[in-house]
């Protein structure tokens, strides 16, 4: 630790991300779209070190629905940039609002 300190600080950070809760957050959409821009930069902007991200482009998934599974069949909600937050391999319902999001990401804040 005295030679070293920040690598402690990663060190505990990567104990929370181990014990837990953390969450995967799947992000379907067009990544030019303005709405998905948004949304992936509202995930950037916050320190939510227990997160994963994932995009998954609408129309064209390409690898990602092989080196993510669960991502094969979500889908965007009227065309528009869609966010699934799971936790535990459980998707809450999924949103196109960021706001809502961010929410679901900070519930385990309050338990």
């Amino acid at each position: 630790m005295k030679q070293l300190p920040t690598s402690h600080a990663f060190l505990l950070t990567a104990l929370d991300f181990a014990v837990g809760p953390s969450f995967e957050v799947a992000v379907v959409g067009d990544l030019h779209a303005e709405d998905t821009q948004e949304m992936v930069k509202a995930l950037r902007k916050q320190f939510i070190p227990n997160k994963v991200t994932v995009f998954r482009p609408d129309e064209e998934p390409g690898e990602i629905t092989s080196l993510a599974p669960f991502t094969k069949d979500l889908t965007t909600i009227n065309g528009k940039a869609t966010a699934y937050v799971c936790r535990n391999y459980i998707c809450n319902l999924p949103t196109t609002d960021v706001q809502e999001m961010l929410e679901q990401l900070h519930e385990h804040d309050e338990l």
